[in-house]
């Protein structure tokens, strides 16, 4: 059985190179390091996703943060936050990262995480082990913080690239691991490339309203 390979070159908004490993055998594998430079010259095939930041100024995330009123988790970032603290947590700059939410009415749990780990690594399933060790930081925020969440929401939030999920073992590894913690999760997407003139484009943000008795949930400023 041939696994086929092909090698893609992700840019994400801080203008590093990213992406992971896709499919399996009889599938097209795409795989792609993540560097802070610019590929070597001697790399003629590839396929440019982004060069532009992500346009979220001026989305509820971007609303949120001029009001000083939301916690916003960088990419590589693990965080709780009790609503008793601030009535919202979010992510932006998602050009190929996976974001985990885990959200009740008193607090929530929220990773950013990359497709492959900040630090370059030679492993070639460093962008596996690194969503495992991540999810491994969110299950000990929600054993330290469980009485925060008696009833809560989860949710799995991943690019969608080509007509696929594009990183489909992370979203397992996401899923698989919310699920061993007793939550059903919720799989969205936002499409990569996105389109950049419309707002909240990157953005992830649940929002805990005193009228409400559970957090609103934004992915890109669509209500979930």
């Amino acid at each position: 059985m041939v696994v086929k390979f092909k090698w893609i070159w992700l840019i994400d908004d801080t203008g590093a190179y990213g992406g992971d490993r896709v499919g399996g055998p009889g599938k097209q594998v795409i795989f792609t390091k993540f560097l802070r430079q610019r590929p070597h010259p001697s790399v003629q095939t590839h396929t440019l996703l982004s060069r532009s930041p992500i346009m979220s100024g001026s989305g509820i995330l971007a609303q949120w943060q001029a009001r000083r009123a939301v916690l916003v988790v960088p990419m590589g970032g693990v965080q709780f936050l009790s609503f008793q603290q601030q009535p919202a947590i979010g992510t932006r700059d998602l050009g190929s990262c996976s974001v985990v939410l885990i959200a009740s009415a008193r607090g929530a749990i929220l990773a950013h995480i990359p497709p492959r780990p900040l630090q370059p690594s030679p492993d070639p399933f460093a962008g596996d082990n690194n969503a495992r060790n991540m999810m491994n930081q969110v299950a000990t925020l929600y054993q330290q913080n469980s009485g925060y969440f008696s009833s809560a929401d989860s949710v799995v939030v991943c690019a969608w690239y080509n007509g696929a999920v594009a990183l489909p073992d992370q979203m397992e590894i996401m899923s698989s691991s919310l699920r061993q913690l007793g939550l059903n999760p919720t799989i969205k997407t936002y499409h990569v490339p996105g389109n950049r003139s419309l707002p909240g484009q990157g953005t992830v943000i649940a929002i805990k309203s005193a009228n409400q008795p559970r957090p609103q949930i934004y992915v890109e400023d669509r209500l979930i």
